[in-house]
């Protein structure tokens, strides 16, 4: 088996592609490895091409019509897993639950704001808006407030 590294800081994300005769065990290890070792990233179906998608450039994953989408700030990946499967793989620190068919990054959160119905609205830093419904507020905004404090500590630790 031959290995080529090329570097190309050009490139918008990190990438491995596979070139093989067939697929057989030990190209089966690799993906696996691959999959496994990336706790940071999720697998993300782009263009029919599996990627890897670093958690932190993920605004949010929503489940439509059975199946689940991952949405960085230009593109819309399909995820081959549940939410409910999600929400035991993904950062806790980052990720949050607002409501039943969505899972938010609350970094990419510009701001809040009361909506009717005691809902709240996130907007988020690609304009986009989220839903947080009654049932998931108190966990999103101790979230929020978390990092928030998280941030201003490491601001003052830092000076």
């Amino acid at each position: 088996m031959k290995i080529k590294i090329f570097r190309n800081s050009g490139l918008s994300e990190d990438r491995v592609e596979i070139y093989c005769r067939g697929k057989n065990r030990q190209v089966d290890k690799i993906v696996h490895f691959i999959k496994e070792s990336s706790h940071e990233a999720v697998i993300g179906i782009l263009d029919g091409i599996e990627r890897v998608v670093a958690q932190e450039d993920l605004y949010y994953f929503e489940s439509v019509d059975k199946k689940c989408y991952g949405y960085s700030h230009s593109e819309v990946y399909q995820i081959k897993s549940t939410l409910a499967n999600l929400e035991s793989l993904l950062n806790t620190d980052l990720f949050v639950r607002v409501n039943k068919s969505m899972i938010l990054n609350i970094c990419k959160v510009q701001s809040i704001q009361s909506d009717l119905n005691m809902r709240t609205m996130a907007v988020l830093h690609n304009g986009e808006q989220a839903v947080i419904s009654r049932h998931y507020q108190k966990n999103f905004k101790s979230k929020l407030y978390g990092l928030r404090d998280r941030l201003q500590e490491q601001k003052y630790e830092n000076h």
